[in-house]
């Protein structure tokens, strides 16, 4: 499976690293549980980083990488948490989230989790637990600039 992340130039090295959720809580992590969101493909990767940000502070630096994890890797959410998608985060997909990443590989915990993503619920972000044993696995394949075309903003 590829995936694909956005990240400021320099953090590009360590975008996978789970440290920016360490920081801060996200849709399906409490703050202090290390995962990295991905995306199932570029535009949604781009349209996750839109919602995040006003559009007067979009990093100038940013790169758009893309990544391979092997399928065998990677789960699905078959059965949602309710309120999965509210706005503020909902506590149910955050311990759901939680307890996946906790499981680092016991049992048939994944590598990589397809969830589905909240802006565009046909679309499947994949959370990555950089602490699983087969993190090493996953391979980049491509980083770029990023140059966001000012027509989104109107």
């Amino acid at each position: 499976m590829i995936v694909a992340r956005i990240t400021k130039r320099a953090f590009a090295d360590q975008s996978l690293s789970g440290r920016g959720a360490m920081l801060y809580s996200g849709r399906w992590h409490s703050k202090g549980t290390p995962i990295a969101y991905t995306a199932s493909t570029a535009s949604l990767a781009l349209l996750e980083l839109l919602v995040h940000v006003d559009r007067n502070s979009i990093p100038n630096d940013l790169m758009l990488l893309m990544f391979e994890i092997p399928d065998e890797f990677v789960g699905e959410c078959t059965t949602l948490p309710k309120r999965w998608n509210a706005t503020p985060h909902a506590p149910y997909a955050q311990r759901y989230g939680d307890r996946w990443a906790a499981r680092g590989g016991v049992g048939n915990a994944t590598l990589a989790l397809s969830v589905p993503s909240a802006i565009l619920r046909t679309e499947r972000n994949i959370l990555v637990n950089p602490l699983h044993p087969e993190f090493g696995r996953i391979r980049r394949v491509s980083s770029r600039s990023l140059a966001i075309d000012s027509r989104l903003f109107g």
